[in-house]
Formats: C-alpha cells, sequence, structure tokens
C-alpha cells in the first residue's frame, strides 16, 4: 500500500467512524483506571523507608479532593472523575496541573499583593507528592503518560511564585527529587527537548518562559541551589543543540547577573556541571560540524569570564561561581579535543 493509499484509508469515513467509537469506549475505561490510583496507592506495594513517599502516601485523600470532583447523576447515585482541566488522556503532565492553576491565580492579584496563600501552598504540595508518588510506585505509567519537557515547565514555575513558596520544605524535598532523579536523567538521555520559539505546556513559547525565569532569579538572588539548578537544566541539558546554544547565550548575556550572583553551594550543582561535561564531550562532533560559530562565540564569552574572574579584586569571589565553574569546564572540553575545534 503506497503513501496516497494510506492517506484515503485515513480519510475514509468508515474508518474514521470506527475509529471514534472505539476512543468513545476505552476512554471512560481509562479514566476509571486513573480513578482507581488513589485508592490502590494507598495501599503500599512494598515497604518504604522515604518519609517523603510515605507522606505522599499519608495525603493520598487530599490529593484524590484536589484531582477529582463528584458527580450526582439525576437518579441520585454519583461518581468520581477529573475535572476538565485536569485530562490523564491528554498528558500534559496532569499530576502536575495544580500548579499551573496556582500560577493564574498569583499572577492575577494586584500589583504589590504578590504572596502566595498558605492554601496555594498546600495545592503545590499536594500536586507534587501525588506526582512523587506515582513516580515511584507506578513507574511505568508515569513515564508513558509524562512528558520531561513538561515536568520542567510546571516545576518552573514553583520558582516564579517566589521563596515562599520554593523555600518550603515539602515543595523544595520534591522539587530536588524530581530534578535529580528524573529531569536530569531524562535530559542525559536526550529525551528533554525545549524549542526555544515553538509552543510548549500550553505557552507561546519557551524563551520568554525562560526569560521569566532568569528575571525571578535576579529578583530574588542566590536563595536555593534547586533555583540554579533548573535554569542549568534548561540550558545545558536541552537535547535540541541549536537551542541549547541559543538559551546559553540568553544566559550569558551582559545584561544578565545570574551566573555572577549564583556561587557553588551544593554537591548537586557540581554534579549536575559534571555531567553537562560529559554530555558536552558526546555533542562536540555534531556541533563542530553545524554549530562552529554559535559554540564559538560562547567559548569567547567563557575566556572573558575565566579572563575577568582572575583579574578582579574579588577574585576568590568569583571562582567560586557557578559562572566560573561552567567556563572553565567547558573551556577544559574544548582544549581536550583540538581535533574538533581550532581557534585563531
Amino acid at each position: 500500500m503506497n503513501a496516497e493509499d494510506d492517506s484515503r484509508l485515513a480519510s475514509d469515513p468508515t474508518q474514521l467512524d470506527f475509529a471514534a467509537k472505539c476512543a468513545r469506549n476505552v476512554q471512560p475505561r481509562l479514566q476509571a483506571h486513573y480513578v482507581r490510583l488513589f485508592t490502590t496507592l494507598k495501599r503500599p506495594g512494598r515497604s518504604t523507608t522515604d518519609a517523603l513517599v510515605a507522606l505522599a502516601r499519608e495525603k493520598i485523600d487530599e490529593a484524590k479532593d484536589l484531582f477529582l470532583e463528584e458527580i450526582r447523576t439525576p437518579d441520585g447515585k454519583t461518581f468520581l472523575q477529573f475535572p476538565k482541566h485536569i485530562s490523564p488522556l491528554l498528558g500534559d503532565a496532569w499530576t502536575f496541573a495544580p500548579i499551573r492553576m496556582v500560577l493564574d491565580a498569583y499572577q492575577k492579584r494586584p500589583a504589590g499583593q504578590n504572596e502566595v496563600s498558605q492554601d496555594h501552598i498546600e495545592i503545590v504540595q499536594l500536586s507534587l507528592l501525588w506526582s512523587l508518588l506515582l513516580f515511584t510506585d507506578q513507574m511505568t505509567l508515569f513515564y508513558t503518560t509524562i512528558n520531561p519537557n513538561d515536568v520542567y515547565v510546571r516545576i518552573g514555575e514553583v520558582f516564579l511564585m517566589g521563596q515562599q513558596l520554593s523555600g518550603d520544605e515539602v515543595v523544595q524535598q520534591c522539587v530536588a527529587r524530581f530534578q535529580q532523579e528524573y529531569l536530569i536523567t531524562q535530559g542525559m538521555k536526550g529525551l528533554l527537548k525545549l524549542s526555544i520559539l515553538k509552543p510548549i505546556t500550553g505557552l507561546d513559547n519557551f524563551i520568554s518562559y525562560y526569560e521569566d525565569l532568569m528575571a525571578r532569579f535576579e529578583e530574588q538572588g542566590d536563595g536555593f541551589p534547586e533555583f540554579i539548578i533548573h535554569i542549568l537544566i534548561g540550558a545545558y541539558l536541552n537535547a535540541s543543540i541549536q537551542d541549547s546554544l541559543l538559551t546559553i547565550r540568553a544566559l550569558w548575556s551582559n545584561k544578565r547577573s545570574i551566573l555572577r550572583l549564583s556561587t557553588i553551594p551544593s554537591a548537586e550543582v557540581n554534579a549536575l556541571i559534571e555531567k553537562i561535561v560529559h554530555l558536552r564531550k558526546t555533542q562536540m562532533p555534531t556541533i563542530a560540524e553545524y554549530y562552529y560559530e554559535a559554540y564559538s562565540h560562547m567559548i569567547s564569552q567563557y575566556a572573558s569570564a575565566v579572563k575577568m574572574s582572575k583579574e578582579d579584586s574579588l577574585k576568590e569571589r568569583n571562582q567560586g561561581t557557578v559562572m566560573f565553574a561552567l567556563a572553565k569546564a567547558e573551556l577544559d572540553v574544548v582544549e581536550g579535543d583540538e581535533e574538533c575545534f581550532v581557534f585563531h
């Protein structure tokens, strides 16, 4: 069968009607399966010493109230279903969807009234805890129904609402867990694909969102390592090399002070930089062939940063920044791969 035959088959009214009937029959069963998860996961499949997972299981009833709504039929019967704005069948990181709802409410507040309420903190906690429980106990389901791009965006929205939320102990622990065990892992596998100019996770484009993240970091300073880790993941672990280089260029812009503000307070930041170096080494042949000019410009920025850090009166502090560590690491990669890059 050729492409033309395929096209006729795909547009055949009988085939389309059959597909629609199948979807109508399957969707209710799938919805019911997801609803039952709130009962299934209440019973631990195995013992655990993970306090965060134990807390997530304790909070299942509250998560159930957050994610499901009770519907009463004309004959007086009731059943549970997901509201229209949360759909496990459509993806979009459904377990993280309440975070976007909280952000929408946060952004609608009048200027100067931008504090996050306790109710909103609890909603984000429940969303993250439920996501963590699904990730831990139903890993296959999580990986097949959740897109890492969507998780990256939703986690980042936590930081957009300020330190009152991102600094909450439960929220901070959950964010760190998803960064270390999911986002970085997916990024190293080449599964984090953030196209800077195309729509993503309900946003018009990624770069505007990323610029909001950078601006927020500069407003509140170097408070939590998870924030700078999130910014670095979006720039350096993006599988689209061209988009990654453009995002890195925005991060290193002279108009930005993020990397100069951020010191290296944790082993996690250092570990991420090591992973970035490992990933860069695997990318060098592709970069040398297709993105030589863009990468050369970036290397020049790195060289200037290292020189400035060594000459500045605040030399000791500068050399403890993320900016210096990243620049030195990238330059070491280039020096070790002279066959790919020759600078004049």
